[in-house]
Formats: structure tokens, sequence, C-alpha cells
């Protein structure tokens, strides 16, 4: 995701941000990093805010950048990955979906082209739908 900046200004940490951690999986609302501050860019409304937040789990406490508007996360990094359970699916094939799981904002769109056919026009359309989910 590319974001043009054209006029920014500094926030305390404001966006609360609720996704699930990259490294101990666990879904949890990350928190602020006390006196680093959060980025506002541009002059719209909603402004699309930028920052830095740490996993809550005691044990992991993982670094995280986003990028959300209106609430919602747009992207992080590292980036949230879906479940993807490889144990019926031989060691090639399951680190080739890893990778491209990984690879992609959610891995739904991939994954359903993959398993349906890149010229399936129904799979197109599912794998668009689902990735406004």
């Amino acid at each position: 995701m590319i974001i043009q900046v054209r006029g920014f200004s500094v926030l305390g940490p404001s966006d609360i941000v609720s996704v699930r951690c990259p490294a101990c999986k666990r879904q949890g609302t990350f928190n602020s990093f006390g006196s680093v501050n959060d980025i506002a860019i541009g002059n719209q409304a909603p402004p699309i805010i930028m920052g830095q937040r740490m996993c809550p789990n005691p044990e992991c406490q993982a670094h995280l950048f986003f990028v959300c508007k209106g609430g919602k996360v747009l992207i992080s990094y590292p980036p949230e990955l879906i479940d993807f359970d490889p144990v019926n699916l031989p060691p090639p094939w399951s680190r080739h979906f890893k990778r491209r799981l990984a690879a992609t904002r959610t891995g739904v769109s991939l994954l359903v082209q993959l398993w349906c056919g890149r010229r399936s026009r129904k799979c197109a359309a599912i794998a668009k739908l689902l990735e406004t989910i």
C-alpha cells in the first residue's frame, strides 16, 4: 500500500487496533508504546492513521506497524494471516500455500483462485467479494 503524504499531523496514540497477532496468533487489542505518537495523513475525514503497537500477550509483545481509516485496519506489518492447517497436504504444497498466503494481504483471494482455477469468472467474483470482507 502506497500512501501519498500531502500534509500530516502528529497525534497521541489514538485508534484502537484489534487484530490477530502475526507472531503468537492470538486476537487482541494492541497497546500503544506510551509516548510514541500516531500520524494522521492529509485533511480528509476520517483521516488515515499510521502508527505502531505492541501485542497485549505478555509472553509475546510483538511489534506491529498499522495503517487504519475510520477505525478499520487497512494494512499491518507483519501482516495478519488467515489460519491455515496443512495437516493433510504434502510438505511441498504446504510450504507453497504458506508462502502464497504470506504474500497477499489476507490470502483469501489467491487461495480461491488456486483452488478454482484462474480462468473461472465465478471464482474471480468470489475472490473479489472475499477481499471486501
